[in-house]
């Protein structure tokens, strides 16, 4: 399927979750953000590939502090040259399907952790010269863990500082070599891997976060 294809799909798929939620008495609603990451692996650093991050969600409370969340979530990832370097942009976009848990200890503060299912459904590099998903080794999925400091300006808008990094590498095939490279990754921050050997999606975003109560 086309990228533009599946994007209408998934905007469709959106707001039918959101209405659902809201019939079936969860809360549910909408996130709107921007992206800011790096590759890990690729031998450079600083979140300069800077992308959107668009959602639909639906809550389910467990009590008045928990509650589970689910939705889908189209997020632009992957790496841009900086300033002093050579021209270079590789491209990993996304669509998230999340299990997270929510919980607010306080009125307006609160955070949600959790691991997403995520589908890559674009993947490309490009400088001088272009490679596909397929020159990288890149695979179909990924599965990032989520972090987020949440606060709740008020019974709608919620504003969210969240960081997701890759639990594997999204290159295949993952070979111990990898498991080798992302503890030097660890220790290092960098390794050097031009070609796609071993990468790993890191992104941080803002989002603000619109939300349908749930109907009493």
């Amino acid at each position: 399927m086309r990228p533009k294809k599946l994007l209408l799909h998934i905007i469709i798929y959106m707001c039918l979750i959101s209405l659902s939620a809201y019939g079936q008495q969860f809360s549910g609603g909408f996130v709107f953000g921007l992206a800011g990451s790096q590759i890990d692996g690729d031998s450079y650093s600083g979140y300069n590939k800077v992308g959107f991050e668009l959602g639909s969600f639906a809550d389910y409370a467990l009590n008045d502090k928990w509650s589970i969340r689910s939705g889908v979530f189209l997020v632009q990832k992957g790496a841009h040259s900086s300033a002093n370097i050579p021209y270079f942009k590789t491209v990993i976009n996304e669509v998230e399907v999340p299990l997270w848990f929510n919980y607010y200890p306080y009125r307006r503060f609160g955070g949600t952790f959790g691991l997403s299912f995520s589908y890559i459904y674009r993947a490309y590099y490009h400088s001088s010269y272009y490679l596909d998903r397929e020159d990288l080794g890149i695979g179909f999925w990924d599965y990032p863990i989520y972090l987020s400091f949440n606060y709740r300006m008020n019974s709608f808008l919620t504003l969210r500082a969240s960081y997701r990094y890759g639990l594997l590498p999204i290159t295949r095939p993952i070979e111990w070599e990898c498991w080798k490279k992302s503890l030097y990754l660890f220790w290092h921050g960098s390794y050097p891997s031009t070609t796609g050997v071993c990468w790993w999606t890191n992104t941080a975003s803002f989002a603000l976060e619109f939300k349908i109560p749930a109907k009493k």
